[in-house]
């Protein structure tokens, strides 16, 4: 569970036990429910305000664009960013394209 920090059980026990775990992402669902009525929540994208490129495969047969785009849509500065003629393995099939959009993300 990412929160932007100390989304640990007990201030940041991260050895707690599996219930502890659970209790606190039952807090975060419901602390996401209340911030977004309607929505399904996501615990794990809870708080997260970094900036984001959110990258596919046209062709992921694997794990879909639909996913991605959607991933893109929640987080709240997120890019999407489509590679055509490309399957599930996007840093091997597009290394190019893949490093360039990190260069970009990353200011460099």
């Amino acid at each position: 569970i990412l929160a932007g920090g100390d989304s640990a059980p007990s201030g940041g026990d991260d050895r707690a036990g599996p219930e502890r775990w659970a209790e606190t992402a039952r807090a975060f669902r419901a602390a996401s429910l209340a911030v977004r009525p309607g929505h399904t929540p996501i615990p794990i994208m809870f708080g997260i305000d970094a900036v984001h490129t959110v990258v596919a495969g046209a062709n992921d047969g694997l794990t879909p664009p639909a996913g991605a785009r959607d991933l893109a849509r929640r987080l709240p500065n997120a890019t999407y960013v489509e590679l055509e003629r490309c399957g599930h393995q996007i840093m091997l099939e597009k290394p190019a394209e893949t490093n360039a959009l990190l260069l970009d993300l990353i200011g460099a």
